[in-house]
């Protein structure tokens, strides 16, 4: 064997180890099949209050947008109050008169 044939044997040898151990360290990919069910469902507001009335049961099938349930009105309105105050342009106060 030439020199040139023994360093292409040896080139072609390590590239194959190579691609062996690259392709048998990686990890095989998981892929699931099936049907996901659930026996709860975490529901809530944006904003906090005293539920007033629940318009569902337990169980029910309920759609996108429907509404679930209504907050107290005093509740929210607070907090429409509140957060239009902080909305609001601050007030200027009146400057001191000089004497």
């Amino acid at each position: 064997m030439t020199k040139r044939r023994k360093l292409l044997v040896i080139a072609s040898a390590i590239a194959a180890v190579a691609v062996a151990l690259i392709l048998g360290l990686r990890r095989p990919r998981l892929v699931l099949t099936g049907l996901v069910t659930t026996d709860e469902t975490i529901v809530s507001s944006e904003i906090q209050g005293r539920l007033q009335q629940l318009t569902v049961a337990p169980g029910d099938l309920v759609k996108n947008g429907q509404l679930l349930g209504a907050i107290s009105a005093a509740e929210w309105k607070a907090d429409l109050a509140y957060f239009e105050s902080l909305a609001a342009p601050p007030r200027k106060s009146p400057k001191p008169k000089r004497t």
